[in-house]
């Protein structure tokens, strides 16, 4: 799926479907969405007449006619009040990436970064923006005999939070984007059954990511190299099993700082014992 991030003019293209927050005190809350003042009514009155209380996570698609910003509105509830806390915020957007995947949208503008957030920047609302709303578009369905349709939602712009500089939202953009890919690739490879997924296939995905990103060396050690180090208490394990058991070591050269600090994550890709 496509992101971008939208500001000034162009705010007021036209998208299929326009996503904005609504809270439970003051209503209504799209900073700079150029709404004209049929669309600024009708969700006044939604929201009076209760269709729309604002409560965390709650929704409600409005079909609009002869309207040149959308053809339809997806409202979300972020709660009592703005700011949002952080986690009535999540719960918000993440309502509204499920219900934006229940439309024939093929393009949103989704106003929630706008929403302003208790402790949190808008580089923040916009990487978690963007994390949330590619999490909602994974589908499993590889040894699915009967796959699952595909999603009309193909675009989205983002309305961008003031106060933030162009480059610093473009990168917390970029980082929703990665987050959400990999993530997506962890779910795959958790659904994947043991059959498939065993120690070899991952070795086979790391080593694939090491020749696509330049930023990774990957190394995956085969159960002989494992007992040149001693790895007795690993390879016991593995002996239960036909597969060959595999460490998988990947290091990620983020900085060119000799001082900088490494992080270290160490974690066991279960494939059969459990």
């Amino acid at each position: 799926m496509k992101f971008q991030l939208l500001a000034d003019k162009n705010l007021g293209k036209k998208h299929d479907c326009l996503v904005l927050g609504v809270c439970e005190k003051t209503g209504l809350l799209a900073q700079d969405i150029p709404l004209d003042d049929k669309l600024a009514a009708l969700i006044k009155s939604l929201h009076k007449a209760g269709d729309i209380k604002g409560k965390a996570g709650e929704t409600l698609l409005v079909p609009v006619a002869d309207s040149s910003l959308t053809d339809r509105l997806l409202l979300v509830g972020v709660g009592e009040s703005a700011p949002a806390e952080a986690k009535v915020w999540r719960k918000a957007v993440r309502a509204a990436a499920q219900a934006l995947n229940k439309t024939p949208a093929k393009s949103a503008l989704v106003a929630l970064a706008q929403v302003p957030v208790k402790e949190r920047d808008g580089e923040w609302s916009v990487t978690q923006l963007t994390m949330e709303l590619g999490n909602a578009q994974y589908r499993y369905d590889q040894t699915k005999s009967k796959k699952a349709p595909p999603l009309s939602l193909k675009s989205v712009g983002i309305a961008a939070p003031t106060g933030s500089t162009k480059k610093s939202l473009d990168q917390a953009l970029q980082a929703g984007q990665a987050i959400s890919a990999g993530m997506s690739v962890t779910r795959e490879l958790g659904n994947l059954p043991g059959n498939i997924c065993t120690p070899s296939y991952l070795a086979q995905r790391a080593t694939e990511m090491g020749l696509k990103y330049k930023s990774l060396k990957v190394k995956a050690l085969t159960e002989k190299q494992m007992e040149r180090l001693g790895m007795g208490s690993l390879l016991s394990v593995g002996h239960g099993s036909d597969q060959e058991s595999r460490l998988i070591v990947i290091e990620h050269k983020g900085t060119t700082k000799a001082n900088s600090r490494p992080y270290c994550l160490v974690g066991k890709g279960i494939t059969f014992d459990t």
